[in-house]
This record gives C-alpha cells, sequence and structure tokens, in this order.
C-alpha cells in the first residue's frame, strides 16, 4: 500500500480508497489514524487486524519493500530472521537452500573457502589449523589409522610403484640391489662394525683372505715389523733391511740375482758349511793374501786378508763346519782341533 499511497494528499486517498471499497466484492476495511509523512510515505494505523485482498497485516512498525515490477511469493507459512541492515543474497536460478541444523545433500562441484566441520563423508576431522592438499585428480587413502610426523618444511619422497616402507625402529628386510651412501651400522649379517671412516677400494670379482685370527695387516706405502717366520714364494725383495739374520734352508737354490751392488757383511763372523760352496760367475779379489790354507791350533786359527773383505772357509780334513770373522784386515777361521782350512777372500 507504501507503493500506492506514496506522495498522495489525503483528498486524492480518500477517493482512491472509495474507489477501491466500492469495485471490491469484499470491502470491508477498518482504518484508524492516517498520517502522511514529509517524503509523501503514507502510513496506515489499524484499528484491528489489516486485511488486503485476503491478505492480513498485522500491527507493526516493520517495512516491506518489492522492487518495480517484482513479484514475492511466499507458499508456505515462514518466519525470516537475521540481524538488522544485513542482505542475504539468493541463487540466480531456482534452487533449493540449504540449513545449518541438520544434514544436506549438495549436487556438483562446492568451492567452500575455510570449512569447520566435525565430520565429511563420515570421516571425522578435529579442530585445528591445519591444510591438507591433495592434487588435482589425485586419491589419498589410509587403509589403518595412521599418524604422519615430521619436521615442518621437508618433503617425503615414496617409490614411483607401489612399495611396502622401511621402518627406523626395527629390523627390515630389502630385496634387490640397495644403493646407500654413507652406511652407520653396527652389525651387518651377524658382523660388527665399529664407527669409522676407512674406506675400502680393490678390483672387482677379488677376493682377499684375512688371517684366521686377530692380527695387524701389513702395509704398501710405509715400512712393517714381521713377528715370527714368513714364508714367501717367489718374492722380489727390493732394498730389504733383515735385521734378525736371513736364514735360507731347503734343498731349492737360494740366488742373488740382477743386482751390480756389493755384497757386504757386517763386522760378525759369517759361517758357510759344512757342505761345499760354488761361486759361480764371481769377481774375486786378486791379492794372494786373501786366499790360503790355515792349519787349526787347538780349534783356531788367523790369516792377513785386505781389510772389509768378505771371507769363506771349507775343511780340507773332515767335512766339519768353519766360521769365520774378520776384523779389520784379520781372519779369524774357528773350526774341529788341527784340522787345514781353505778360504778365500773377495
Amino acid at each position: 500500500m507504501k507503493n500506492i499511497f506514496k506522495g498522495l494528499g489525503f483528498g486524492f486517498l480518500a477517493l482512491a480508497l472509495s474507489l477501491s471499497l466500492a469495485n471490491s466484492a469484499s470491502a470491508a476495511l477498518t482504518l484508524g489514524a492516517l498520517t502522511a509523512a514529509s517524503d509523501g510515505a503514507l502510513a496506515i494505523t489499524s484499528v484491528g487486524a489489516l486485511t488486503l485482498n485476503g491478505n492480513t497485516f498485522t500491527a507493526g512498525t516493520g517495512v516491506l519493500t518489492i522492487a518495480a515490477a517484482k513479484t514475492l511469493t511466499a507458499s508456505n507459512t515462514l518466519t525470516l530472521a537475521g540481524t538488522d541492515a544485513t542482505t542475504m543474497t539468493f541463487p540466480t536460478t531456482s534452487a533449493t537452500i540449504a540449513r545449518t541444523d541438520a544434514a544436506n545433500t549438495f549436487t556438483g562441484t562446492q568451492t567452500i573457502g575455510a570449512l569447520v566441520a566435525t565430520t565429511l563423508n563420515g570421516n571425522t576431522f578435529t579442530t585445528g589449523t591445519g591444510v591438507l592438499t591433495i592434487a588435482a585428480a589425485k586419491t589419498l587413502t589410509a587403509s589403518n589409522t595412521l599418524t604422519l610426523a615430521g619436521t615442518d618444511g621437508t618433503t617425503m619422497t615414496f617409490p614411483g610403484t607401489s612399495a611396502t616402507i622401511a621402518r627406523t625402529d626395527a629390523a627390515n628386510t630389502f630385496t634387490g640391489t640397495q644403493t646407500i651412501g654413507a652406511l652407520v651400522a653396527t652389525t651387518v649379517n651377524g658382523h660388527t662394525f665399529t664407527a669409522g671412516s676407512s674406506t675400502f677400494t680393490g678390483t672387482a670379482g677379488q677376493t682377499y683372505t684375512f688371517p684366521t685370527t686377530t692380527a695387524t695387516l701389513a702395509r704398501i706405502d710405509a715400512a712393517n715389523t714381521f713377528v715370527g717366520v714368513q714364508t714367501m714364494t717367489s718374492a722380489a725383495l727390493t732394498t730389504p733391511a733383515i735385521a734378525g739374520g736371513l736364514t735360507a734352508s731347503g734343498s731349492g737354490a737360494n740366488t742373488f740375482a740382477g743386482s751390480t751392488g756389493t755384497f757386504l757383511t757386517s763386522t760378525g763372523a759369517v759361517t758357510i758349511g759344512p757342505g761345499a760352496v760354488t761361486l759361480s760367475g764371481a769377481t774375486l779379489v786378486s791379492s794372494t793374501t786373501n786366499k790360503g790354507t790355515v792349519t787349526l791350533v787347538a780349534g783356531s786359527g788367523t790369516a792377513t786378508v785386505t781389510a772389509g773383505a768378505v771371507c769363506v772357509a771349507s775343511d780340507t780334513t773332515a767335512a766339519n763346519a768353519v766360521k769365520t770373522s774378520v776384523t779389520a784386515t784379520t781372519l779369524t777361521l774357528t773350526g774341529t782341533t788341527t784340522d787345514v782350512i781353505a778360504y778365500l777372500c773377495f
């Protein structure tokens, strides 16, 4: 009625009411006071309930505004409630409005900013500020109750195919070849490894056999001290230093070849025998003082030789051992009683 009478004076209002009532099948209209506002709006105060074309309007100070050429239809008895001065925007096409106090079924894709919900499709979400991001067209399935923990800002990359993930707090069985950068382990296949930074290198396919008891391994880039008897087969020794003396035993030949150096002895005794001594291709000192015979007296005898000479001796009386010792220019021969000893120095 506000749209009908807005801007009209009381005289025209009376005429409009008369015409309206005269043409109405039910002309019962009880009016109280008519009040015109300064902007031309008209307020009707009904003595009782106001009925217009079968619609009842209760007394009050509310305002109902319907835009020009628009229709408001209420097909059921409704009560609209909300906060003053707020605007509720309905869909642009016919639709069913969702409610907040009961379950709703949505059709199509819903775009929601921040969703606060206790359950979603039967899944329970606890209150928090976490973010769950699943890429488009991807599916995340949790078949068991799990707790995922880690350090913020880190990324865990899973295998590119279906697989069983290893754990750190219990034993794992790996299948296939595993490539590991730096391994820190206390035991591997029952073997115990202590912490360290050693590097093992070698040729592929080779087998290295270690001693059967605890031992210190020899190295090739520095001096080694060997304890006990060492057996070497076809060994090539370069400038060896044998502090305890060299013992050559067995039936094989002991050959010193390929050297142009000098074969020297210490100031100690040199014993050769009782077998025969053969010098093949040796260059002997030409001095006649470096060869001869000595008849022992009480098992001992001497001869004068060149200083620093190396001497060998043989018992010409019997197959007895002879010991030689050179001090300065004196050769001392030690043997059996009064045997005759032949010597040769070079």
